[in-house]
This record gives C-alpha cells, structure tokens and sequence, in this order.
C-alpha cells in the first residue's frame, strides 16, 4: 500500500509544481525506480501464472 501512496504522492506533486516529499522527506530517483519496478513487475506476475 505504501508503494501506491509514494506513487500517487509523486505524481500529484509534480503536477503542482513542488518537489515530491512524503512525511517530510524527498522521494528521490532510486525510491521511485524501485515503485516502478512493482508497479510494473506485479501485473507480469499475474499475467506469468
């Protein structure tokens, strides 16, 4: 659940023009890389079985 919330939290700031934050703290680029990878990687799974 906390992987959509960073999700929907990035993508909401930048569409107001601020730097992504959560709780106080930046999402920098490996965070979002690794909610990327599951967000991509989960339907595969699914798909794979």
């Amino acid at each position: 659940m906390i992987i959509n919330v960073m999700l929907a939290v990035f993508i909401a700031e930048l569409m107001i023009g601020r730097t992504p934050e959560y709780l106080g703290k930046k999402i920098v680029p490996s965070e979002m890389k690794m909610v990327a990878l599951y967000i991509l990687i989960t339907p595969l799974l699914v798909l794979a079985y």
